[in-house]
Parts: C-alpha cells; structure tokens; sequence
C-alpha cells in the first residue's frame, strides 16, 4: 500500500509537471515568428525609409540648433521640434523593432549623424563627377577661346608704348 500510494503521488506530480510545461509552452508557441507577407515586408520597408528620413529631419533639427545656440538665439523652439522629431522616430523605431521580432525580419541601423553626413558627401561626389566630362569640355573650349583672343593682341603696341 506504502508502494501504491508512492506511485500515485509520482504519477500526479508527473502529470503536474507535464501540465504546467503545457501551459508555460503554450504562450511562447503563440509568440513563434509569422512569417512575413508581402503587405508586411512592404510596409516594413516604407517604415525603415520614415525612420531613416525622420534620423535625418533629427539631424539637421540639431545642427540648426547647435547653431541657434552658437548665435545666442532662444533656442526653446528649435529644441520642441528635436523632441517632436525624436519622439516620432522611437514610435517608428518601436514598430519596426516589433515587426522584426514577429516575422523575424532583418532591421538596419538608425543612420547615426556621421552617416548621414557621409552619405551627403558621397552622393555630392557622385553628382559633381557625372559633371566632370562636360565641365572639361567646357573648360577646353574657353582655354581656346582665351589663346585666340590674347593671340590676336598685339603686345608690341603695350610694350612699345610703355619703353617710350
């Protein structure tokens, strides 16, 4: 009977411990990633570009105001809309975080101020270059233009003059 009754109370504390891996199992079976949809990585992508262009509004709202702070300018207005830009990109930021999570999707960095900075002149490059050929062409044309005018001086008039 001691046997018996030894078997019945493993056999309870067994099927208790079964039942509460059960229910301590089943939430994070609910909280496994879902795969991620079209309309979902569609509007994952549209959120990472309104994060990347508030970091850059977020940017440039510190810059104008480090220099309203270097003028001695109140600068009570340009911090309210630092705070309002920031605010907005750490919903933007909470959302995506919360996407990625649940569809296990890869989130970028936030472009950090020196990135964007980068970014800026890299592309300010890349624009001066398409430029290049034609502002050589140009500038081969007027050092044309130049010699044919100053070949058409005559020097002798200046310099003779001047010996005189």
């Amino acid at each position: 009977m001691h046997l018996d009754q030894r078997r019945r109370s493993f056999l309870r504390d067994a099927l208790l411990a079964l039942v509460a891996a059960a229910g301590l199992a089943a939430p994070l079976h609910a909280q496994s990633p879902v795969p991620a949809s079209d309309e979902v990585k569609r509007e994952f992508r549209e959120l990472v570009q309104r994060r990347d262009q508030l970091a850059r509004k977020l940017a440039m709202a510190d810059r104008k105001a480090a220099e309203g702070i270097k003028d001695a300018k109140d600068p009570v207005g340009l911090h309210a809309e630092q705070q309002s830009l920031e605010q907005e990109l750490d919903l933007v930021q909470l959302r995506l975080e919360t996407m990625a999570v649940r569809h296990e999707l890869k989130l970028p960095a936030i472009p950090t101020p020196e990135i964007i900075e980068s970014r800026r002149q890299s592309s300010a490059a890349r624009a001066a270059a398409a430029f290049d050929g034609g502002r050589g062409r140009a500038k081969q044309v007027l050092r044309r233009d130049a010699e044919r005018v100053l070949a058409g001086i005559d020097f002798g008039n200046f310099l003779g003059s001047e010996s005189r």
